[in-house]
């Protein structure tokens, strides 16, 4: 969990975003388990590759790529 302390503001906010999206997940839906574990599994690389990107300068390109997401994620929510 220290690894995530060390992580770039925008990796961090979707790091954190994405933790209460599967929580949203697994208490509002019935997902299969397997499916639940791949979205952490994508939840956890999209941090590190967002991280990896603010390392390299990029971080107007990480913001956006932090957020964008999960605002397509509320957009879905909302329309349903």
């Amino acid at each position: 969990m220290y690894l995530f302390m060390e992580f770039c503001s925008p990796a961090k906010f979707y790091f954190f975003v994405a933790f209460l999206t599967l929580l949203y997940i697994v208490i509002l839906n019935n997902d299969t388990m397997v499916w639940i574990a791949l979205k952490a599994i994508s939840f956890i690389g999209w941090s590190f590759l967002l991280n990896w990107f603010c390392s390299k300068g990029y971080k107007a390109l990480t913001w956006l790529a932090a957020i964008v997401p999960h605002m397509i994620f509320l957009f879905i929510k909302m329309a349903m």
